[in-house]
């Protein structure tokens, strides 16, 4: 009598537990009549866990639930607590990318340039190291003249500039050098870039930028790095000021005459040079110069795999000797010291 048994249906005993009318099943007689009227209130999933109260049979009050571990009404349930945040773990070199890509969509974008030629520095290996101006000047110029339009295509790219490119290198810079002045004299901003640095220094520009100037167009500089300047930095002997010779020659004989010719200088030699022929120079300072004189090898500036080397040219040799050296390579030779000076004169 009262209360359903575990022997009794499933369904019988939810049709006791709910107050179902229709059942045919005898009520508890402390159950009332209003348990056996239709209920209003919706049916809870039967996920939820009820317990088997007085008040849960007579419908008195809502399900209670187990969330959390605790016994909770349903309109009394603690709102979840929010996940904590995580900050992405994007790099910080992809957000100043994404700032300086963003930077190209700003209204000065298209802004007008003045009519005239445009001497841009782009980066030396590190493609983020192309300044604000850099990008504002290649993205609004009429033309770009590259070295390579392959490796400054990368450039463009990574940076979303539209601006057409036309290659310009010592192979035919006699003949673009005319066809860019008669553009320019039409009233073109024409962006002049090397593979790296600044153009005119070790690469092709300085036979258009020398037309430009006996004709009397405009001419602006937009500055980038060189590694010139980042090698003479890092050597820390800069300060009095320096010699910048460039390429050795590739014969034996004009080599050694180069050198001889920067033997005697007080202050830093500064050349570029290929990593084939690193060795072989390391050799030629030893033997024209002095075996002891200081030298300093920075290689593969602002790449991943940058390296600075100092030492004499028997220890750089020793150094690079069983390694495939790979590339760019700026050497800078340290001034004559005064006691190498005195003991050459007693000679």
């Amino acid at each position: 009598m009262g209360f359903p048994s575990r022997n009794q249906t499933p369904h019988r005993r939810n049709e006791r537990r709910m107050g179902n009318p229709h059942s045919t099943r005898r009520r508890h007689p402390t159950q009332s009549n209003r348990a056996c009227r239709p209920s209003n209130r919706p049916l809870f999933p039967s996920h939820h866990l009820h317990r088997r109260t007085h008040s849960t049979y007579r419908n008195a009050h809502p399900p209670i639930s187990l969330l959390h571990g605790r016994w909770t009404s349903p309109s009394k349930r603690p709102t979840p607590h929010p996940q904590p945040t995580t900050k992405s773990a994007t790099p910080r070199t992809s957000s100043l990318s994404q700032l300086r890509s963003s930077f190209l969509s700003q209204s000065h974008r298209f802004s007008p340039m003045e009519s005239g030629l445009y001497i841009v520095g782009t980066p030396i290996g590190h493609l983020q190291d192309l300044s604000a101006r850099a990008i504002e000047t290649l993205a609004n110029a009429d033309l770009i003249c590259a070295e390579d339009t392959r490796h400054t295509r990368r450039l463009t790219d990574r940076y979303q500039i539209e601006t057409r490119l036309i290659s310009y290198h010592k192979f035919n810079e006699a003949q673009r050098s005319e066809h860019i002045l008669q553009r320019i004299q039409s009233g073109e901003a024409i962006a002049l870039v090397s593979d790296s640095g600044m153009p005119g220094i070790s690469d092709p520009g300085s036979r258009l930028i020398q037309a430009c100037r006996h004709a009397n167009l405009s001419i602006t500089s937009v500055p980038g790095p060189t590694a010139l300047t980042t090698a003479i930095a890092l050597s820390g002997i800069g300060e009095n000021g320096f010699v910048f010779a460039g390429f050795l020659p590739h014969k034996s004989g004009g080599r050694e005459r180069e050198l001889k010719r920067w033997s005697d200088m007080h202050i830093p030699v500064v050349f570029y040079e290929s990593p084939y022929r690193l060795l072989k120079l390391m050799g030629e300072i030893e033997q024209h110069l002095s075996p002891n004189r200081t030298v300093f090898v920075a290689r593969e500036l602002t790449k991943k795999h940058e390296e600075h080397l100092q030492g004499t040219p028997a220890e750089i040799q020793a150094a690079f000797q069983n390694r495939n050296v790979k590339g760019e390579l700026v050497i800078v030779l340290h001034p004559l010291s005064s006691a190498t000076s005195k003991n050459k004169q007693t000679r």
